[in-house]
């Protein structure tokens, strides 16, 4: 998802959980390790195409793979109330050799 439908989404995701409840969602996150990976080559997505708050793997269609800084992800998730259970599941997209999924994943509760 491109940001406006990203922040959207988790806007309804926090309107529609009650306080306490939790929802699992996936990510292409990106911090130091995973764009280490990416510039390193080892990565399945190479995540090189810039755009406005997102990095994403083709110009022609952004929605195709969609990373985002975690970062950003995260206070995008306490702007709607909502918290990161840690710790955060990394996935193997980028390359890493230990994981648990393809894509990150987050566990987050609405406090």
């Amino acid at each position: 998802m491109l940001p406006r439908d990203f922040e959207n989404y988790l806007s309804e995701v926090a309107r529609v959980m009650r306080q306490g409840s939790k929802a699992l969602v996936t990510f292409f996150l990106l911090n130091d390790e995973s764009r280490s990976l990416v510039n390193q080559g080892r990565s399945r997505l190479p995540f090189t195409v810039q755009g406005e708050g997102y990095t994403t793997i083709s110009e022609a269609k952004p929605e195709s793979a969609v990373g985002y800084e975690e970062a950003h992800v995260a206070e995008t998730l306490a702007q709607n109330g909502l918290e990161i259970l840690h710790p955060i599941h990394y996935g193997s997209w980028c390359g890493r050799s230990k994981y648990l999924s393809y894509q990150d994943i987050l566990v987050m509760i609405k406090r």
